[in-house]
């Protein structure tokens, strides 16, 4: 079972159809309706009853979307947190030598504070003088 299979899967349910699906993730219907039909052949379990003009999941397929959907918010969450670590720049204040030092580091110390709290682990601060 690939990530693609379960983000195809989860898109023709959600749409209620392969035709829906497959402009939902950017492929062609052939291509959904073949990564399903590999998935189910995977899984050896039909995951969808295909009626008239809709598509309803099966008592597999309602459990695989309720995983599929938990598995798609994590690999979205993990993707963001790490584009978000990557992203980080250090943040440097300069500050004139008559201006005196404790409110300065007072300030940062409450912003590390707040960081830490908010992020559930701070960044350091280096003291530079």
């Amino acid at each position: 079972m690939d990530l693609y299979q379960i983000k195809h899967f989860v898109a023709v349910v959600e749409g209620g159809g392969f035709t829906k699906g497959a402009e939902r993730v950017a492929v062609s219907q052939p291509a959904i309706s073949a990564s399903i039909a590999k998935l189910e052949a995977e899984l050896n379990v039909k995951l969808l009853e295909r009626r008239h003009s809709q598509v309803v999941p099966t008592a597999a397929g309602t459990r695989l979307l309720e995983m599929g959907r938990t598995i798609l918010q994590t690999c979205n969450a993990a993707k963001s947190e790490v584009k978000a670590i990557a992203n980080r720049r250090p943040l440097r204040i300069a500050v004139m030598s008559p201006l005196s030092s404790g409110p300065v580091s007072n300030l940062l110390n409450s912003f590390q504070q707040a960081q830490h709290s908010y992020r559930g682990g701070g960044r350091s601060l280096r003291w530079m003088v």
